[in-house]
């Protein structure tokens, strides 16, 4: 996760839009129960 915390700010500068990174557990997206360490559950809405 800190991984991606830091890749936030250039995710958000690339893509023109806000990035949220959220652990599985706190996330209610179906695609949050097939994340794995090392195997972050993406989503794109």
């Amino acid at each position: 996760q800190a991984v991606l915390e830091g890749a936030r700010s250039f995710l958000e500068r690339e893509f023109g839009v806000p990035v949220a990174v959220k652990d599985a557990g706190e996330s209610i997206h179906p695609k949050a129960s097939g994340a794995l360490p090392f195997k972050p559950a993406i989503v794109i809405e």
